[in-house]
């Protein structure tokens, strides 16, 4: 994976998000409120960029294990990927390099998140199958980010990741 997923470094929160616009079905607008509430802070968002850039020499090889260890961990999940995981890993490290660079624009990566769990819901993705995820993918940012995540990149990681998935299950 070429270093071209590195995030730019997150900003500040607008000092009024959109959030709760008229933009958004009122379906979308209840997980809205809800991840709302478990949104990262500005420090927090300075530790996710700040620790993902230290994994991205390694995020090829991270990827990839990412992938084999769910399997192996979760063969239940097996199912909804093709047969070569390749196109799926650099996808996946481009998203969240992604959702990092955009940490402090909610009402984009609000949109973009629900949109995306939509597309996985369509693809057989089950609310069940996000713990599941969750688990892995902190263990491959612990196993992978050079030096170790401090508990606090930790909590962030796992805070973040609570709200994806109250936007896209």
């Amino acid at each position: 994976m070429e270093n071209s997923v590195i995030p730019n470094q997150p900003s500040e929160l607008p000092p009024e998000s959109r959030l709760m616009s008229s933009e958004f079905t009122p379906e979308e607008r209840a997980r809205l409120a809800d991840a709302q509430e478990g949104w990262p802070t500005q420090q927090e968002c300075e530790l996710l960029f700040l620790s993902f850039v230290r994994l991205m020499p390694k995020s090829d090889v991270a990827a990839a294990s990412f992938y084999e260890s769910l399997f192996a961990k979760h063969p239940e999940v097996r199912p909804l990927f093709p047969t070569s995981t390749r196109e799926q890993e650099e996808k996946f490290m481009m998203m969240i390099a992604w959702i990092v660079e955009h940490l402090r624009n909610p009402d984009e990566m609000a949109k973009t998140c629900i949109e995306l769990g939509e597309r996985h819901r369509a693809l057989g993705t089950k609310p069940a199958h996000y713990g599941p995820v969750g688990e892995i993918l902190v263990e491959t940012l612990k196993a992978y980010s050079d030096p170790p995540l401090s508990d606090a990149e930790i909590a962030a990681w796992g805070k973040l990741y609570g709200v994806l998935v109250r936007l896209m299950a």
